[in-house]
């Protein structure tokens, strides 16, 4: 019995440290399989939405997808088996994406489409970088990502309160502009309106004829630049000082030495 139990928590470890070590003989060639089958998924589900394509060789293209989904189901079932935690890979964020394109996936026999669900694990990709040959690039990157992670509640904050900004303002636009202009017919069309602004968008003809609504609009309109400028000043003001303190641990070692 306790052999058997050394050998289920062996090729548990085992199969644990190719999912999440990338210093694992197996793990680089393991995950290359991993991506490479995620975007052979993608082009194979681009190709069935494709009328004509799926006419021609839809049983052909049905019959690859359930293959690689039952790849996937059996990849997805030992990340939970092995995991030493499975609630949390569970509640992780390549968790849910892992699990909503399965489930997704099985789930289209009810509800069509929901098969392009499997799609989704396109953000496993975002983990490609672990494979970068390069080990400085390796510290290059995983440098800039720490930033980017410093960097996130700011950002967050911010982009809060000019969202908060706009709607006050789309509100505003809307008591204005109601009554005498289509365009502004409800507070969700003057809030889409604000947004398509901010945001640079297409906001189809429809602009403010009142002499408050026209200040309104260019005061968004400059929001635009605000949310190009200060965005880039938080990141750059982290890089700074995440190379100042790289600069001083160097200091120090070198007065240790």
């Amino acid at each position: 019995m306790q052999k058997k139990s050394g050998a289920t928590k062996g090729w548990r470890n085992s199969l644990d440290e190719i999912f999440h070590n990338p210093k694992h003989p197996k793990s680089r060639s393991f995950k290359i399989a991993l991506y490479t089958t995620i975007v052979a998924i993608i082009f194979l589900q681009c190709l069935s939405s494709l009328d004509g394509v799926f006419k021609s060789y839809g049983n052909v293209l049905i019959g690859i997808e359930l293959i690689i989904a039952f790849l996937f189901l059996v990849e997805i079932t030992l990340r939970i088996i092995v995991h030493k935690n499975p609630l949390k890979y569970l509640l992780s964020f390549y968790g849910i994406i892992d699990i909503l394109s399965i489930v997704g996936y099985f789930f289209s026999i009810f509800l069509v489409g929901s098969n392009y669900l499997l799609s989704l694990r396109v953000f496993r990709l975002l983990s490609m970088l672990e494979l970068w040959p390069n080990k400085a690039h390796q510290a290059m990157i995983a440098s800039f990502l720490a930033i980017m992670r410093r960097s996130l509640t700011k950002l967050l904050v911010f982009f809060f309160y000019v969202l908060v900004v706009a709607t006050g303002l789309a509100v505003i636009v809307y008591l204005v502009e109601a009554s005498a202009n289509a365009g502004f017919s409800s507070l969700p069309r003057s809030i889409e309106w604000a947004f398509g602004l901010l945001l640079g968008f297409n906001t189809h003809g429809v602009s403010p004829t009142s002499d408050l609504g026209k200040i309104i609009a260019t005061l968004i309109s400059l929001m635009t630049y605000v949310i190009i400028g200060i965005p880039l000043s938080i990141v750059t003001a982290d890089l700074a000082f995440s190379e100042e303190e790289e600069e001083e641990e160097e200091e120090e070692e070198e007065e240790e030495e």
